[in-house]
């Protein structure tokens, strides 16, 4: 049946709390509805408002879902014209996934072809997770893309953090955290603090960027959207564990992938001591095979990593980290300056104006094999700085960049 939600407001807190055993099943929290079940014949939550506090405290053994609007969002529906202004938080110390978003946790649909459509909505409050054990997703849009979505016209205000995290994959975004299936998300914008923090030696890459963390499904479209977040990352365990950050989006693993006309205006900063690879990009951070075109990283985009590992990779680029497979970089500028200091005993230190290495060969017709690589600029200035041996490269010049 068709269901339409319109013009509906919370303004009281949401806490959930238990001191008994853990749920066997998802806890599905929200200010305006917990679980939505969409239909064909067309579902519709608008003009609605959250301005209460939504935390959970109920130990579960599956998924927590936070959101300000709809935590748990499933079938066809769409979300127009939506603010949440109060904080969505998971502080447990638990072995359970998280998924929370500023508007909706999680998108996914129990029928073929299901989709969903989010514009115009704004988050405004904080969305933050503590002590998680396992995966977690955070956006201030959406948390968790599971299925074909749709996401426009959208602002994050509120600070997107992942504080103490104990172990897991992280997935930390101004708008998206993990998209695992096909997503367009235009004319966005994030404006909020983005952070990362760990001091533990849980393995678990950790991805962390100003628009969409993760995006790991094929033909992914991100266009004309705008970060102006400070990303900041800052990891101490000293294990096995990656760092993925970047302006716009930190990985895309598929194929199929585009980023075009982004613009990123915020900081990318990490800080890290550990032993695994660590990536940073004004726009993107790695990719397995991806479209750049015509994007921006503006001068107060500057790019920074602070790092002491012995891995190879440690790069940082005005546009791009690390390529990593066939790519196409066309018509990008990096204006914002690009540095790269690994203090570990045998250190590699990579630092490009568009791209910092490109460890797997991926622009040598020798290797992976680029598409394209043209008509990019770079003005910023370039730093790189180990004990020993440091490969720097101010501009990009044609075949390849610091560490090809």
């Amino acid at each position: 049946c068709k269901l339409t939600v319109e013009d509906c407001h919370n303004y009281g807190h949401l806490t959930v709390s238990s001191k008994t055993s853990a749920l066997g099943a998802n806890t599905n929290y929200a200010g305006i509805i917990g679980l939505l079940y969409g239909s064909t014949s067309g579902t519709s939550v608008k003009n609605c408002s959250n301005n209460g506090d939504v935390v959970t405290k109920m130990p579960t053994t599956q998924e927590h879902l936070n959101a300000g609007i709809v935590a748990n969002l499933q079938k066809n529906a769409e979300i127009i014209e939506c603010t949440n202004n109060g904080k969505i938080e998971n502080p447990l110390n638990v072995s359970a996934k998280s998924r929370i978003g500023g508007i909706v946790a999680i998108s996914q649909s129990l029928s073929t072809g299901g989709s969903f459509k989010i514009s115009s909505c704004v988050n405004k409050g904080d969305v933050i997770t503590r002590n998680i054990q396992l995966d977690k997703s955070l956006g201030g849009i959406v948390g968790y893309v599971k299925v074909n979505t749709t996401i426009s016209d959208c602002a994050n205000e509120g600070d997107i953090l992942c504080l103490s995290d104990i172990g897991g994959a992280a997935h930390v975004g101004g708008i998206t955290g993990y998209s695992a299936s096909a997503v367009g998300v235009q004319k966005c914008t994030s404006s909020g603090n983005i952070k990362y923090e760990s001091i533990t030696t849980g393995t678990g890459t950790a991805y962390v960027a100003g628009i969409c963390a993760l995006c790991s499904s094929a033909n992914v479209s991100l266009s004309e959207n705008i970060n102006s977040s400070d990303i900041t990352v800052n990891y101490t365990g000293g294990a096995k564990k990656a760092i993925m950050t970047g302006g716009i989006a930190s990985v895309m693993d598929k194929t199929g992938e585009i980023i075009s006309k982004c613009e990123n205006k915020g900081k990318v900063t990490l800080n890290y001591t550990g032993t695994h690879y660590v990536c940073a990009g004004g726009i993107l951070s790695r990719s397995v095979s991806v479209t750049l075109d015509n994007n921006i990283n503006h001068a107060t985009g500057a790019v920074t990593i602070n790092a002491s590992t012995s891995n190879q990779l440690c790069a940082a680029g005005g546009i791009i980290g690390d390529p990593n497979g066939k790519v196409v970089i066309t018509n990008n500028t990096n204006y914002a300056p690009v540095s790269t200091i690994n203090t570990h005993a045998s250190p590699y230190a990579y630092a490009g104006g568009i791209f910092g290495s490109d460890c797997e060969g991926a622009l040598h017709a020798s290797g992976k094999g680029a598409k394209s690589v043209s008509g990019n600029v770079n003005y910023g200035s370039i730093y790189a700085k180990t004990q020993n041996t440091a490969m720097v490269n101010s501009t990009y010049a044609g075949a390849s960049a610091a560490g090809s």
